[in-house]
């Protein structure tokens, strides 16, 4: 019973788009995204596994939805937020991931999107199960 409770959980959260807030974008799809994507065999800091990771880059993120604010506002399913000011977005190790193995993650997996860093032995700020990025220009 508990593991068809959480496929359906899985897919009604997974079903749900990632909510923009003062964005100039309206929508953030995967093919936005996957103009913009790298790809890097990464680590886990979840299970320690090491997946194949496609990602963005924070600074391109932030570029592509909220080129002038001053930070960029990333919350969870369970309201947890995380803020990156606009200099903390240029790191070059801090990136907005959403896929592994080249498919979209689970929320098994900690998805449908969550920050990672590419080196870092142990995350500044770490989010995952992001469902909604806010542009703060105040």
């Amino acid at each position: 019973m508990k593991a068809i409770i959480l496929i359906i959980i899985s897919l009604i959260l997974y079903a749900e788009p990632i909510k923009l807030i003062n964005s100039k974008t309206p929508i953030l799809n995967y093919e936005m995204l996957d103009k913009f994507s790298h790809t890097k065999k990464l680590k886990s800091t979840f299970d320690l596994q090491n997946y194949q990771y496609t990602f963005v880059y924070l600074k391109d993120l932030k570029n592509l939805l909220c080129k002038h604010a001053r930070a960029i506002k990333f919350s969870a399913i369970d309201n947890y937020e995380v803020i990156f000011t606009k200099e903390e977005t240029k790191h070059p190790n801090i990136v907005f991931a959403y896929k592994i193995n080249n498919k979209k993650i689970n929320i098994n997996k900690k998805g449908p999107a969550k920050i990672i860093y590419l080196s870092h032995p142990k995350p500044l700020k770490e989010i995952f199960l992001i469902n909604k990025i806010e542009c703060i220009n105040e």
